[in-house]
C-alpha cells in the first residue's frame, strides 16, 4: 500500500484522476464512471498514456474508473483500492446521499434539543409549527444555522421560545415592547429590527397570527399591538377634534373638556387603550392626513363636526382610533392626488372597506388644482398597486397628465361638502 500512494502522490496527473474517482464515488456510491483529465505537462501526459493513448495528440485522456482499479491492482496487487483513494484525496469515502442524510440527522438533532428544552406554550406550539411548514422564521434559522457547532443558537432559540411563551396579550395586557425586552432579557434592544431575534419575532408574531409579513413599519406596530406591544406608544400620536370618548360606557371627561373648548387633541396611543369607544358630534366624521387642511377647515366648521388629522400615513394611533368608532353613519377620508396618497387611501379602504368613502376624489377636482411639477415614472409606477374601483378616475387622471394635485387647494370645497352634509 505504502508504495501505491507514494507512486500516486508522485504524479499530479494520478492524484487527478483520484480525485475524479472520488467525486464519482459520491455520485454513484460505488466505483464507476467515466472523466476526462487534462495532460498539462510532458509527465503528466506520460502518466496518462497508461489510460488513453490519445492524450498524445490532445492532451486529454479519457479515464474509466474501473480501469484504474483494475491497473493498479495488477501492479500492486491485492491492495485496498477504497483505502487508497481516501489517502490519496484525504478525505473518507462517503456517498452525497449519505452526506445529506448526516445533516439531515444532525439537523433534527438540533431541533430536537430545542424542543425538548423550551418550555411549552405559544412559542414552543409556533417552533413546531415552523419546522414542520418550514413557514415564517425557519429560513432565518437556517441562514445562521451551521453544521458544526450551533450550542449558541441553540440556547438563544430556547431562550427566545420562552420569551414568546409570555406575550402580553396572553394575559390581556399591554406593555412596552422596550421595557418587555429588559424585563425579559435584561437588553431593551433584545428585539430590536435590526437583530436577529427582532426580525424573528416578526415572523412569529405573522405566524401564530395568522398574519401576512408586515410591509412597513405601521404594519409591524400593528403586529406588536395585536400580542400586547407597543411600540412609541407615547409619541404615536393621532389629533381628534369633535369626537366624544367613553370608558365603559361613561363619557371620558378629560376629553369632553377639549369639546367644550372647540380645541383639537393630541391623543397617544397609551390615551387610546384607556378608552372603549369614540362617537362623533353628528353622522359624519372626516379624516385628513394633512395638518394644515385640517387646522382651516376646523376654523370653519367648530363644534359643528368630528375631524381626525393622521398627519400622512395612518399610524398605529390612527388605526385604533378608526377601530373604535361607532355611531357614523359615513367616514370620509381626503388625501393628496398623487402616487403617495392614493396608496394610502387605498390602504384605508382595503383594510375597513365601504365604511370608509373619499371625499371628492373626482376628475373636476383634479383638473382645477393640477400642479405645475412633473412627476417622476418611477412615482407613477406607483399607481399600478392602486385598485379601488372610486380611485381609478384620479389614477388615470396622474398617469395620463403625470401630475400631482395637493389638497390644500380643495380647503374651501372640503368646507362647502361638510357644511351641507351636516
Amino acid at each position: 500500500m505504502e508504495e501505491a500512494i507514494k507512486f500516486t502522490k508522485g504524479n499530479k496527473a494520478y492524484i487527478n484522476i483520484f480525485n475524479n474517482i472520488y467525486e464519482k464515488y459520491k455520485k454513484h456510491g460505488k466505483i464507476t464512471g467515466q472523466f476526462i483529465v487534462e495532460g498539462k505537462t510532458d509527465d503528466e501526459k506520460r502518466a496518462l498514456q497508461n489510460f488513453d493513448l490519445e492524450v498524445v495528440s490532445t492532451g486529454k485522456a479519457k479515464i474509466t474508473s474501473k480501469k484504474v482499479e483494475a491497473l493498479y491492482i495488477k501492479r500492486f496487487g491485492a491492495i485496498d483500492f477504497m483505502k487508497l483513494i481516501e489517502t490519496v484525496v484525504g478525505e473518507n469515502l462517503i456517498t452525497n446521499k449519505e452526506i445529506l442524510l448526516s445533516k439531515k440527522d444532525r439537523r433534527e438533532s438540533f431541533f430536537s434539543e430545542i424542543l425538548e428544552s423550551a418550555e411549552d406554550g405559544i412559542g414552543k406550539w409556533w417552533f413546531e409549527n415552523i419546522i414542520k411548514e418550514k413557514s415564517s422564521g425557519y429560513r432565518s434559522i437556517i441562514m445562521i444555522y451551521s453544521d458544526i457547532d450551533n450550542s449558541e443558537l441553540i440556547i438563544r432559540l430556547i431562550r427566545f421560545i420562552n420569551i414568546v411563551n409570555k406575550l402580553p396579550y396572553l394575559s390581556g395586557n399591554f406593555e412596552s415592547i422596550v421595557l418587555f425586552s429588559a424585563n425579559k432579557t435584561r437588553d431593551p434592544h433584545f428585539f430590536d429590527l435590526d437583530r436577529f431575534e427582532g426580525k424573528l419575532l416578526i415572523n412569529a408574531l405573522a405566524n401564530i397570527l395568522e398574519k401576512p409579513q408586515p410591509m412597513d413599519i405601521v404594519e409591524t406596530n400593528e403586529l406588536y399591538y395585536l400580542v400586547g406591544l407597543l411600540k412609541n406608544e407615547i409619541s404615536n400620536t393621532t389629533t381628534i377634534y369633535g369626537l366624544k370618548a367613553y370608558k365603559e360606557r361613561k363619557e371620558v371627561k378629560s376629553i369632553s373638556e377639549f369639546n367644550l373648548w372647540n380645541e383639537p387633541l393630541e391623543i397617544s396611543i397609551s390615551n387610546i387603550l384607556n378608552i372603549d369607544q369614540f362617537k362623533p358630534i353628528g353622522e359624519n366624521i372626516y379624516i385628513f392626513e394633512n395638518p394644515t387642511v385640517f387646522h382651516e377647515v376646523l376654523k370653519s366648521v367648530k363644534g359643528k363636526t368630528s375631524l381626525i388629522c393622521t398627519k400622512g400615513q395612518l399610524n398605529l394611533s390612527s388605526h385604533l382610533i378608526i377601530q373604535r368608532l361607532i355611531d357614523a353613519k359615513n367616514i370620509y377620508y381626503a388625501g393628496d392626488f398623487d402616487p403617495e396618497g392614493l396608496a394610502i387611501a387605498n390602504n384605508i379602504r382595503n383594510k375597513y372597506g365601504e365604511r370608509i368613502k373619499f371625499l371628492l376624489y373626482e376628475k373636476k377636482y383634479y383638473e382645477n388644482i393640477k400642479s405645475n411639477i412633473r412627476l417622476e415614472e418611477s412615482r407613477i409606477n406607483k399607481l399600478d398597486k392602486v385598485n379601488i374601483e372610486e380611485l381609478k378616475e384620479i389614477k388615470n387622471c396622474i398617469i395620463k397628465e403625470k401630475y400631482s394635485a395637493y389638497q390644500e387647494l380643495l380647503i374651501k370645497d372640503y368646507i362647502d361638502f361638510i357644511i351641507i352634509n351636516m
